[in-house]
């Protein structure tokens, strides 16, 4: 998808830097899709936004955004569609400041990566590095050694 994979503020949940997509910055960034209603969708964006089931945002066929408290997914981004159908992706608004991801969610984003890409383990955490605030916290070594693990 286009723009760039950025760590940054402190997530609640695994601790260190959460994920976000830079949506404007120039690059290509991977992701994984999933086939759900607009429903769904409205729900998972609450649960990341940590706000009420139901409380998402109303979605077009582009984009929406809404208010909620950092750190926090409260932005849509459209994507464009495959197969007929649109895709989006949950990012925010906020440039936040640099921080690398926690072991165990960088753990979880490589196997992700393998499993949803391919490759190797090396191959991903080249492009991990390249990612706002991981080189931080990271060694490309270190971070393709959570593929063995």
């Amino acid at each position: 998808m286009p723009g760039r994979l950025c760590f940054g503020g402190a997530s609640p949940t695994w601790g260190g830097g959460l994920a976000y997509l830079d949506a404007d910055a120039d690059g290509r960034a991977l992701g994984r899709a999933y086939l759900l209603t607009a429903g769904q969708l409205r729900d998972v964006a609450a649960q990341e936004a940590r706000v009420a089931v139901g409380a998402g945002p109303a979605l077009t066929r582009e984009a929406g955004s809404w208010d909620a408290e950092p750190p926090a997914y409260e932005r849509v981004v459209g994507l464009g569609e495959r197969d007929g159908h649109p895709m989006f992706t949950l990012t925010t608004r906020r440039a936040a400041e640099p921080a690398p991801p926690a072991p165990a969610y960088a753990r979880t984003i490589v196997a992700g990566l393998l499993e949803a890409h391919g490759g190797s383990a090396a191959d991903h955490a080249a492009y991990l590095m390249d990612a706002g605030g991981v080189a931080d916290g990271w060694t490309e070594a270190q971070l393709a050694a959570l593929g063995s693990e």
